[in-house]
């Protein structure tokens, strides 16, 4: 979607104020009346101030960045389809500051990256502004009334921590909004030193260590395969721990077909009706799927595998199971296209 420097600035101007929106109003145009909008919340805003706040600046600029007075900043680069923009945009104390750069006939140049090129711009207008006496101190400091908290959570999924995350950082808490799953990626198991397997049960603690492994779901143990990343996997359970494992599983969630929706498909006379991609995301833990619609089977699959099936016309519920019985569920309808 285009947009222009002033209507992005008057966004970024939004935020600053907490969520509210006015038209910009013009210093020579002192008959223009502001019609205030609330397009955000006022928790949203913060947090989305708060985030852009730390965004680094350049490493050119870091070098003197001792030197140049401080000023609170929250900023984004942008870089247009094709390199035909270069942006920055940002909230300096009390202003709201846009840099665009690019070619007036839209053509393109590679040279035209938002952090490359707009950025060092922007923090030579900023560190002008704020030299002149311009830009007063703002701190964004929590405002009164925000149902916003600080706590703690997992830097690698978002998720609460429940001990076993080794990843910790100090995150803003919108109650009532924010989402508030534990983190299902890092578990905790006690493992012998003799076998090496996980274990359910300990009789001498001497024999056990703890250690954590995270378990991801199966699309990203395969983008981990793919580009060659390590990746740990935990040992096997001693036997006997079969109720400890699946306590412990994530359950599968369907990610094709998308929840209530039309898929369209085109119907041949030698090949039948366009086949439907059945995907879903399981824990490491599973070896296969199995896929039902309308509680009539359609065919088996490894984790992350896709299965392509041919389906009539209608309403249906797909259900999707794992190899340890987890069951995931969801509705669609296919159509036809005349």
């Amino acid at each position: 979607a285009e947009i222009t420097p002033l209507a992005l600035g008057g966004l970024y101007t939004a935020l600053a104020n907490l969520g509210h929106w006015s038209p910009l109003n013009y210093r020579f145009d002192s008959t223009q009346l502001a019609k205030e909008k609330k397009i955000l919340s006022s928790e949203a805003s913060f947090m989305i101030l708060d985030m852009l706040k730390k965004n680094i600046r350049s490493e050119s600029a870091l070098l003197d960045e001792v030197s140049k007075a401080k000023y609170s900043i929250a900023w984004k680069t942008g870089t247009s389809y094709g390199f035909r923009d270069a942006w920055v945009a940002g909230v300096i104390g009390d202003h709201v500051l846009v840099v665009w750069l690019g070619q007036f006939d839209n053509s393109s140049n590679p040279a035209l990256v938002g952090r490359e090129i707009a950025a060092p711009l922007f923090f030579e207008i900023a560190d002008l502004l704020k030299g002149k006496g311009f830009i007063k101190d703002s701190d964004w400091e929590l405002p009164l009334g925000l149902k916003v908290k600080s706590t703690e959570v997992c830097s690698l999924t978002g998720g609460f921590s429940h001990g076993a995350c080794p990843h910790l950082k100090k995150t803003w808490f919108n109650a009532g909004v924010s989402p508030i799953e534990d983190c299902q990626v890092h578990r905790e198991f006690l493992i012998s030193k003799s076998s090496g397997l996980r274990l359910c049960h300990i009789d001498n603690v001497e024999e056990a260590r703890k250690e954590t492994f995270e378990f991801w779901p199966s699309d990203i143990v395969q983008l981990f395969i793919k580009n060659g990343l390590p990746y740990k996997k935990a040992p096997l359970f001693e036997k006997g721990c079969e109720n400890i494992l699946m306590s412990q599983m994530a359950e599968p969630e369907i990610v094709s077909p998308k929840a209530d929706l039309s898929y369209s498909v085109r119907y041949e006379q030698k090949k039948g009706y366009e086949k439907i991609p059945f995907k879903a995301k399981v824990d490491q833990e599973i070896k296969k799927v199995f896929w039902f619609a309308n509680q009539k089977p359609l065919g088996a699959a490894l984790p992350n595998e896709t299965l392509f099936a041919e389906l009539n016309p209608g309403n249906y519920q797909i259900t999707v199971v794992d190899d340890r019985g987890q069951i995931a569920h969801r509705n669609f309808q296919v159509k036809v296209i005349q």
